[in-house]
């Protein structure tokens, strides 16, 4: 049996998020597995790593409440003198008297550091945009090639750090074939089909595609009956079809590029797909795997190993000057490798609504960023689509959090 503070603290990592998904870590793994999205990885940290953290916090809460209460702190039903008329809260959430009591300048310090971190490394996902259309284009790297390059590289980086962990597991054959559907899944797919969107799409228009992700998740929860959502949910998912209608319509795309819108799509729902299954992989992860490093680094190596196979298959051998190898280098080792080493250790400090916020902050990145270096503008009908988008998936993904919170503090 769950005890009552894991239940209560699992309310800060359901919301869909995705994850973010850093950059190549489904959910890396917050709700957030970003392919540059990390959906499914981030659901695997945030399920693994972040809330092991907010264990620790909501045991280090309870320690400074022993301190601070002396006598007040009692076992339920007490009758003792000091404690009576203090309401105890079975939840983890302070209240604004109590916060400031356990205030705590180093925690604030490490707080503010996390953040700055965490935005730095979304920077870093968002750049992925820009380097990639310059390596497709500029360059002219295979989708497939690239892609299988970057994260076989960026896997191989991971592995020494993984094999420790991965000697003291025992993973079993449930374990190992989750691992093959995440691989198969997050990167082969969604990961190979968000090259090949980027060779006839804007980046801002993919980007856009592949963050209604979370969207997809709740969809598919709702109609599966594993989660039926919340009307703030469904509000979030009105708001963001109402920016992607005013970024996208009228739609009149050339053949090529109705194609791309295509294949980012069947990207985004591949991405949704391992986000859900990043939940399951990530309960198991610690346990049969060893951790969130050694499943990132298997799955990563695996759908590498696949694009890249695809890719000599389907175009030849891969062909670089030097610039395309510092391109496929920078981000195999920075953007991927890493990002994600740094987005871990930010997540054992923010809280999943924070990282969220900052995911989602991307669209925006990168909407700038290749107006900058790629000259893709847009009009002011598109930014308010792409505005109202980052709103709209805000809603669905913190959305249920802040009313617990606010429910919790009444």
């Amino acid at each position: 049996m769950r005890s009552p503070r894991l239940d209560q603290l699992s309310d800060r990592t359901a919301a869909p998020s995705t994850p973010s998904a850093g950059d190549g870590l489904p959910g890396l793994v917050n709700d957030s597995v970003h392919a540059e999205y990390v959906p499914a990885l981030r659901s695997a940290m945030n399920a693994s790593v972040a809330l092991s953290g907010e264990i620790a916090s909501a045991e280090r809460h309870e320690n400074r409440r022993v301190v601070c209460g002396i006598g007040a702190m009692r076992s339920r039903g007490s009758k003792s003198e000091i404690g009576r008329g203090i309401e105890r809260h079975a939840s983890p959430v302070r209240s604004p008297a109590m916060e400031d009591v356990v205030r705590d300048p180093a925690r604030d310090d490490r707080r503010e550091t996390a953040l700055a971190q965490a935005l730095f490394v979304t920077f870093l996902w968002s750049t992925s945009f820009v380097l990639i259309k310059i390596g497709l284009h500029g360059l002219a790297i295979a989708p497939l090639t690239f892609a299988g390059l970057r994260y076989t590289i960026a896997a191989l980086l991971l592995l020494p750090f993984a094999l420790r962990d991965i000697r003291r597991a025992r993973p079993d054959r449930r374990a190992w074939a989750r691992v093959l559907a995440l691989g198969l899944l997050f990167y082969a797919a969604t990961q190979g089909a968000q090259y090949l969107a980027l060779d006839s799409l804007p980046s801002a228009a993919v980007s856009l595609v592949l963050t209604a992700t979370p969207v997809a998740v709740f969809a598919w929860s709702a109609f599966a009956g594993t989660d039926r959502g919340e009307p703030v949910q469904a509000a979030g998912v009105f708001v963001l079809l109402v920016g992607a209608a005013l970024y996208f319509l009228p739609l009149s795309l050339p053949a090529a590029a109705g194609v791309g819108l295509a294949v980012a799509l069947v990207g985004m729902l591949a991405n949704a797909a391992s986000s859900l299954l990043g939940r399951h992989v990530a309960r198991d992860a610690v346990e049969r795997l060893g951790g969130v490093v050694p499943m990132t680094a298997l799955s990563m190596l695996l759908g590498g190993t696949v694009l890249l196979a695809l890719g000599v298959a389907t175009s030849g051998p891969p062909k670089l000057d030097q610039a395309g190898w510092t391109i496929v280098l920078w981000l195999a080792v920075v953007n991927t490798a890493f990002a994600f080493t740094l987005w871990n250790h930010t997540l054992r400090t923010l809280t999943a609504i924070e990282s969220n916020v900052l995911n989602n902050t991307m669209l925006v990145q990168i909407a700038l960023l290749a107006w900058i270096f790629l000259g893709e503008s847009l009009n002011g009908r598109q930014l308010l689509g792409i505005a109202l988008a980052v709103a709209g998936i805000a809603i669905v993904q913190v959305g249920p959090l802040v009313l617990r919170r606010r429910s919790a503090a009444l």
